[in-house]
């Protein structure tokens, strides 16, 4: 019963509400179900009657998804040993500061997760050490 032209979703209207919520990620943090609960306002749509096409945009341009930081260091010493021999040492730090990672949120209108990130990307910190030698 919807009117998703050439899609399976159908597009939901706009309820004049905005859907922009106040605070950054630790102040949508929810500690019971380990995600961001809220990313934005999801009283901002309604659902569109049926066979009718919803007024909303395909895309939000007020709406971001969480924003991502990560710094990466690393140290490299190449020791000529004579001749063409030669040994590398390097040590990579990756995401240094331990920083997560959030993916964007659920977009799926009438979804129980809509407007809720539930998952995050990239890897904790994570530190190598490389030993090359090359002749």
């Amino acid at each position: 019963n919807t009117a998703g032209i050439f899609t399976r979703l159908q597009r939901p209207n706009l309820t004049g509400t905005s859907p922009a919520t106040p605070g950054n990620t630790d102040s949508h943090y929810d500690p019971e179900c380990g995600c961001i609960a809220n990313w934005f306002n999801p009283a901002a749509w309604s659902n569109a009657p049926a066979f009718t096409l919803g007024n909303a945009p395909r895309t939000e341009t007020d709406m971001r998804t969480p924003f991502k930081t990560q710094t990466d260091v690393a140290f490299q010493k190449v020791e000529p040993l004579g001749g063409t021999k030669q040994v590398m040492v390097r040590f990579e730090m990756i995401n240094i500061f331990n920083n997560t990672q959030f993916n964007g949120p659920d977009m799926t209108f009438g979804s129980s997760s809509f407007g809720t990130v539930t998952a995050t990307r990239g890897f904790p910190r994570l530190l190598q050490l490389m030993v090359r030698f090359s002749f």
